[in-house]
C-alpha cells in the first residue's frame, strides 16, 4: 500500500476485510460503477457515510480506518485525494493531521468530515477544480449503502 502525505499518521488498510476482492475482476465499468470493496467495508464497519453518487472520472474508492474511525478515500485524476471520515470527528480530524477540511455534518444523524489529502509536492496546499470543490459541497451522504458500493452481481 501506497500511504500518502497527508494521512500517513493512522491509515491503515483494512486488509482482512478486502481479503480475496480485487479490482481485477469486479473493477467497475462506465456503464456499471461498483466498487465493492467499499460495500464490503460498509457491511464490516456498520454506518459509514458515503456520497450518494461519485465524483465524475472516479479513479479509485479505497476503505480504511482512520484512528478506529471508518473512512473512504476518493482519487480522481488531477484533483487531491478526498476523504470522507465519519465516526468521532476529533478522532477523525486529529488522523486526518493538516489536511484541508471541505466540510463536515451530519449523514442520518452520523457524524462526517470531508478532507483534502495532497497527492502533489508535499510543501503544495490541495486545491480541488470547480467541478471538484462543487460536487464535494452539494453531494448528499448516506448511511445507505449506495448502488456503488455494491457487488458487480448485485446490479
Amino acid at each position: 500500500m501506497t500511504v500518502r502525505k497527508g494521512l500517513a499518521l493512522a491509515v491503515v488498510v483494512v486488509a482482512p476485510v478486502l481479503a480475496g476482492c480485487t479490482q481485477t475482476s469486479q473493477s467497475p465499468s462506465a456503464d456499471r460503477p461498483a466498487w465493492p470493496q467499499v460495500g464490503e467495508f460498509f457491511d464490516a464497519h456498520g454506518p459509514v457515510a458515503l456520497p450518494t453518487r461519485l465524483p465524475q472520472g472516479l479513479a479509485e474508492a479505497q476503505p480504511v480506518t482512520l484512528d478506529g474511525q471508518p473512512a473512504v478515500t476518493f482519487a480522481v485524476p488531477d484533483e487531491p485525494l478526498v476523504t470522507v471520515c465519519s465516526g468521532d470527528l476529533p478522532r477523525c480530524r486529529s488522523a486526518l493531521g493538516t489536511s484541508r477540511e471541505v466540510r463536515s455534518g451530519r449523514a442520518d444523524g452520523l457524524a462526517f468530515v470531508v478532507a483534502l489529502g495532497g497527492r502533489e509536492d508535499p510543501g503544495a496546499e490541495p486545491t480541488l477544480s470547480a467541478a471538484g470543490r462543487s460536487f464535494w459541497a452539494d453531494v448528499a451522504l448516506t448511511t445507505s449503502r449506495p448502488s456503488w458500493a455494491r457487488a458487480v452481481d448485485d446490479h
